[in-house]
């Protein structure tokens, strides 16, 4: 098992959900990171922000570096709080109340793009559990380690199983190239001693929502998605669609990294 660094920004927003991102953090990681509390929320005064994220860390079992509140929504703070603090992670919890908040606008999608950071999702009343098997769909059109070496990365770390959801293409050749990576796939993981599964859903229609029930099936601990640069779910989700994974029924964690963080130190997790 690698020691986990790095610094890594924890959103407080004072509702429902701090108190899942309170038990995430816990016991969920436990290494040797720093942690930044930050808070955008606009109902409370300068005042109570501070109250409040004194009693959060009182009751945070981590190193807290540093406290920070910024006015203004998340959108326009993030970016900047990420660079003052050198955060290789952000962790927050989704509003209990079905808000898509951070995650509703082109404008965050893009962010999250061009941030070199690893997001971490939750929602209200996610399974806290240790990560045994996790998630991840996935192209695969064609041959590249870096189409998920972050992830392979972190089943190394955790040992745990990597199960890998595939879609259906309608196009032979481009369902014959994956069938051909697949093979590639299997023995590099074989290598990197890695347990692994693949899947390949049923039907092109409605990806996401077989994924969903894939995770849901095998247990997962933890959903995976690679961001490629350009989107989030780049070539394999639909634009209308997006927000399934992150909102997903079952409530299984979703981390966002992307495809450029091969380092450990980057990738929060258990110890």
């Amino acid at each position: 098992m690698k020691k986990d660094t790095g610094n890594t920004i924890v959103l407080v927003d004072f509702n429902q959900s701090t108190e899942t991102t309170l038990s995430y953090v816990n016991m969920r990681i436990k290494s040797g990171r720093n942690f930044y509390l930050v808070s955008f929320a606009d109902n409370f005064s300068e005042e109570e922000l501070k109250s409040k994220l004194d009693e959060f860390e009182s009751r945070l079992d981590k190193n807290v570096a540093g406290k920070i509140i910024k006015k203004g929504g998340l959108e326009d703070n993030i970016e900047t709080v990420v660079e003052e603090v050198g955060a290789s992670a952000v962790i927050f919890t989704l509003n209990p109340d079905g808000k898509k908040g951070f995650f509703s606008s082109p404008r965050s999608l893009k962010l999250i793009s061009s941030l070199n950071v690893v997001f971490v999702v939750l929602q209200h009343g996610s399974k806290i559990a240790d990560i045994q098997t996790i998630a991840m769909p996935l192209e695969l059109s064609n041959e590249s380690k870096q189409k998920f070496e972050p992830a392979v990365i972190m089943a190394q770390d955790l040992e745990a199983e990597l199960k890998i959801f595939l879609p259906k293409f309608k196009d032979e050749y481009q369902q014959n190239a994956v069938n051909r990576n697949v093979i590639w796939a299997k023995s590099y993981l074989k290598d990197k001693n890695v347990r692994y599964s693949f899947e390949k859903a049923e039907d092109r229609k409605n990806f996401e929502d077989q994924f969903i029930e894939y995770v849901n099936d095998h247990n997962a601990d933890v959903v995976v998605i690679l961001n490629y640069g350009d989107t989030i779910f780049s070539g394999v989700f639909g634009n209308s669609t997006e927000y399934k994974i992150l909102t997903n029924k079952y409530k299984v964690p979703v981390m966002i990294m992307n495809y450029q963080t091969t380092y450990r130190s980057k990738v929060p997790i258990t110890g």
